[in-house]
């Protein structure tokens, strides 16, 4: 059983219909009731310091949601777009509407900015990225640095 007893969480941070984290909240459904499965989708969105500090006061009140103690499993889904030449993560748009990107690092400590860092410690994290970051060795050593930190 991949959520025992106990409500089990599963966060979306980006992706939403005909993703495997909605694939897989439709079949555990049928197994589990509202008060022992929770779904939640999250679009994040930090291109600007605007959008950044609106991003980490909603990580915060996530944070309290689904919290350490709060709940037995938590299964965390990260889907984000690489930049082709870079292997950076995609992080939202600016002001001109440009994409922005970050090293995976940094864009790990913003996702999982304030509260919300500890939430991913004793969850099953799956990070569905694009093969570019894997074929840029400073995207990938970053990613590295950021799984350890």
């Amino acid at each position: 059983m991949l959520c025992g007893p106990g409500p089990c969480h599963i966060l979306v941070c980006m992706n939403g219909k005909g993703s495997l984290p909605h694939v897989l909240n439709t079949s555990l459904e049928e197994y589990h009731t509202d008060s022992t499965l929770q779904y939640y989708k999250v679009v994040f969105d930090f291109g600007t310091m605007h959008k950044l500090h609106h991003w980490e006061a909603e990580a915060e009140r996530l944070a309290a949601e689904i919290g350490p103690g709060i709940f037995q499993h938590k299964i965390l889904f990260i889907s984000v777009h690489s930049e082709v030449m870079c292997g950076d993560l995609f992080a939202g748009k600016d002001k001109n509407n440009e994409d922005v990107t970050l090293p995976p690092m940094e864009f790990m400590m913003h996702l999982f900015s304030g509260c919300l860092q500890h939430v991913i410690n004793g969850s099953t994290v799956f990070m569905l990225l694009c093969g570019p970051l894997v074929a840029s060795c400073g995207s990938l050593s970053s990613l590295k640095e950021a799984i350890v930190w």
